[in-house]
C-alpha cells in the first residue's frame, strides 16, 4: 500500500527544492559575476576569497535543494513485506511492523508512528507530511487536515491486519 503526501505538499516541496537551486546559482552569480550572466570563465578567473565564499554557500544549497526537489515526488509512506516505510523530505525510516505500537496524531495536528527497537525501547518517527502546521491557516488546514486523517486511518487499518498475533501492536 502507497500513501502519498497530499498533492500541493509534494508540489510546494519541490517548488522549495527549486527556490533553493535558484537562490545558489543567484548567490554565485552575484559574488563572481556581478551583474552579467555568469558563465565558466567566472569560476577560473575568480580570486580565492570569492571562489571559496561561493562555495561554501552555494554547493550547500545546491545539494540541499537538489535532494528536497528529487525527494518530493515520493514523500509519503510505502506498506509493504512487512514494513513501513515513511519517506520525509531528507531522510527514510524503515520500520517492521511487528514492532510498531502506534499510529497518532496529536491535537497540535502533528502525526507520528511509534514502534519498539531491538531492546524494546520506545521510539516516535514523526510522519512530517501527514502533520498540519501549527502556522496553517484555518482553510488551508481544512482540507489537509481530512486528507491526513485519512491517510492516518488507512495505515492503521494496514497494521492492524498485517501485525502477527504478537507484535507490540496487539499488546498495547
Amino acid at each position: 500500500m502507497r500513501l502519498d503526501a497530499h498533492p500541493l505538499i509534494r508540489l510546494s516541496s519541490a517548488f522549495l527544492g527549486a527556490i533553493t537551486i535558484t537562490l545558489a546559482v543567484l548567490w554565485a552569480r552575484v559574488v563572481l559575476a556581478g551583474d552579467g550572466a555568469l558563465r565558466p570563465e567566472h569560476f577560473l578567473r575568480a580570486q580565492p576569497p570569492y571562489l571559496l565564499l561561493t562555495i561554501a554557500v552555494s554547493v550547500p544549497l545546491l545539494l540541499y535543494g537538489g535532494v528536497i526537489a528529487v525527494r518530493a515526488p515520493t514523500l509519503g509512506i510505502t506498506c509493504d513485506d512487512g514494513f513501513v516505510v515513511i519517506k520525509g523530505m531528507l531522510r527514510t525510516r524503515r520500520v517492521l511492523v511487528e514492532r510498531v505500537t502506534d499510529v497518532h496524531q496529536t491535537a497540535a495536528g502533528k502525526a507520528g508512528l511509534y514502534w519498539e527497537d531491538e531492546r524494546g525501547w520506545p521510539k516516535r518517527t514523526r510522519i512530517g507530511v501527514f502533520s498540519i502546521a501549527s502556522s496553517s491557516s484555518p482553510r488551508e488546514a481544512g482540507y489537509l487536515v481530512e486528507y491526513n486523517a485519512s491517510c492516518l486511518h488507512l495505515l492503521k487499518q494496514w497494521i492492524d491486519q498485517n501485525a502477527g498475533p504478537g507484535s507490540a501492536y496487539r499488546r498495547r
